[in-house]
C-alpha cells in the first residue's frame, strides 16, 4: 500500500489546515504535514529541500494545493509548483465555485481534484493514493524509456553485428512514445470522468449478482525460448535473470491485504488465503506480482455488498504450482480479452474505473521473468480467476 512520509499543505485557512490534520488523525497515518499559508512560502520550502538535500527533510511525497492563496492566481501556483516539484504529485483542494479551475488544473499535469465540502478521512486518503500511483505509473514508463534509450546508444556503439537488434529496438522506442502518450490522453479522460462523477453526486454501480466462475483449467504448454542470437540476447538474459528465495506467499498476501483493508475499514470483505503458499522467486518481483492482481481483486469487488477474496494452488508432481486468485468483482468479456496483459490495454468493463492499465502487464512481466504463465478466467458480473506460476513446466 502507498504510504505517506511527508506531506506539503498549501492552504491559507487555517480552519481547513486543522481538518486535514484531523482527516489524517481519523485514518491514523502518521506522516509529517508541513502547512504554509502562501505560493511564496511554498516555494522556498521546495527550494530549501531540494537545494540541501538533508536526509531529515527530503522533498514531500504529495502536495495538497488550494488554488485560491493571496498570492498566486489559480492556475498560476500549479504551473510554477510542477516546474519546481515535476516528479511530486498534486491534488488540488476546491471550494464550492473552483470546479472550472480545478478541471482545467488537471489538463495542465494536476493529478487529482477533492472538493473541500465533500472531504472525508477515507476520500481524502483514497484520493492521495490514487495520485500518488498514477505519478509512479507515468515515472516508471518515463524510465522504461530512458533504458531503451541507452540500450540503443550502446548498440550503435558496438557496430554492424547487431543491425538485426538494433532496428528492432527502434521501433519499441517509437512505440513506446506512442504509448506515452496515449497514457496521459487516458489519464485526462480518467480524470474528467472522475470530474463529472463527484459533480453530479453519483453513487458506484451495485451488483448482487452471485459470481458463478468456471473450473480450473488445464495449464497450457509451455513453449521452448528461442536460444539468443547476438550480444542483444547476452545482454536481456543477463538483466532478467531473477534471484531466487524461498518465499512464503501466503504470507505476503495476507500483508498486502491487510494493507488494503486498513485504507477501507468499513468495507464488508470474506478473504481467504491458503496456508503453506511458498515458492521460490525473486522477493521484489513476485510482491509486485501479488499487490497488483490483488489490487485489481479488491478495486473491482468493491461495488459488492461483501467482498470475497480467494488465493489457492493446486499442486502437482510433475508440474509447476498453479496459483489461483478468485474474487467477486465485476468481471469482463473474455472475448475482448486478447489484450488483457498490454501495458494502457483496458477492458469495456473497467472504463470509469481509477487506473491506466499498466497492473496486469507489470504482473506478466513478473511471472514471465520467472519463467512462468500468467491467464485468467472471468465473466461480466460474475467475478474474476486470475491464474499463474513461477517456473515453466519441466521438458
Amino acid at each position: 500500500m502507498t504510504k505517506f512520509h511527508h506531506v506539503l499543505l498549501i492552504e491559507d485557512n487555517p480552519g481547513d489546515v486543522r481538518l486535514v490534520r484531523e482527516l489524517f488523525r481519523g485514518q491514523e497515518i502518521d506522516c509529517r504535514v508541513d502547512a504554509v499559508g502562501t505560493l511564496a512560502d511554498a516555494l522556498e520550502t521546495l527550494g530549501r529541500m531540494y537545494a540541501m538535500a538533508d536526509a531529515d527533510l527530503p522533498g514531500p511525497d504529495i502536495i495538497l494545493l488550494d488554488l485560491g492563496l493571496p498570492d498566486s492566481l489559480g492556475l498560476d501556483a500549479c504551473l510554477r509548483l510542477q516546474r519546481a516539484a515535476p516528479r511530486t504529485p498534486i491534488v488540488i483542494l476546491t471550494g464550492n465555485d473552483d470546479e472550472a479551475q480545478a478541471l482545467e488544473a488537471l489538463r495542465l499535469g494536476a493529478e487529482d481534484y477533492l472538493p473541500k465540502q465533500d472531504m472525508s478521512s477515507v476520500r481524502l486518503v483514497r484520493t492521495m493514493r490514487h495520485a500518488m500511483r498514477r505519478r509512479m505509473n507515468i515515472e516508471e514508463l518515463l524510465a522504461r524509456e530512458a533504458r531503451l534509450r541507452s540500450l540503443t546508444k550502446a548498440l550503435e556503439d558496438g557496430g554492424r553485428q547487431v543491425e538485426d537488434e538494433l532496428a528492432r529496438v527502434k521501433e519499441e522506442l517509437e512505440a513506446r512514445k506512442s504509448e506515452r502518450t496515449a497514457v496521459l490522453d487516458r489519464i485526462q479522460l480518467d480524470m474528467q470522468r472522475l470530474a463529472q462523477a463527484v459533480t453530479e453526486r453519483r453513487p458506484l454501480p451495485a451488483s448482487g449478482t452471485k459470481p458463478l466462475l468456471p473450473a480450473l483449467p488445464t495449464l497450457p504448454a509451455t513453449t521452448a525460448t528461442a536460444p539468443g542470437a547476438g550480444r542483444l540476447t547476452q545482454l536481456a538474459g543477463q538483466r532478467e535473470a531473477p534471484g531466487r528465495q524461498t518465499l512464503d506467499l501466503s504470507a505476503m498476501a495476507r500483508r498486502i491485504l491487510a494493507e488494503l483493508s486498513a485504507a477501507e475499514p468499513q468495507r464488508r470483505a470474506r478473504i481467504t488465503v491458503e496456508e503453506g503458499l511458498v515458492d521460490a522467486g525473486d522477493p521484489q518481483r513476485v510482491e509486485s506480482l501479488l499487490r497488483r492482481l490483488l489490487d485489481n481483486a479488491w478495486k473491482f469487488s468493491g461495488t459488492q455488498a461483501e467482498t470475497r477474496i480467494e488465493l489457492s494452488a493446486v499442486r502437482s508432481e510433475r508440474a509447476p504450482t498453479v496459483y489461483r486468485l478468485q474474487d467477486n468483482g465485476i468481471g469482463f468479456d473474455l472475448a475482448g480479452a486478447a489484450t488483457l496483459f498490454e501495458p494502457f490495454q483496458r477492458m469495456a468493463s473497467a472504463q470509469g474505473w481509477p487506473g491506466i492499465g499498466l497492473g496486469l502487464s507489470v504482473a506478466r512481466e513478473a511471472v514471465e521473468r520467472h519463467g512462468g504463465r500468467i491467464w485468467a478466467e472471468s465473466a461480466p458480473g460474475r467475478g474474476s480467476v486470475f491464474y499463474f506460476t513461477l517456473r515453466a513446466s519441466a521438458s
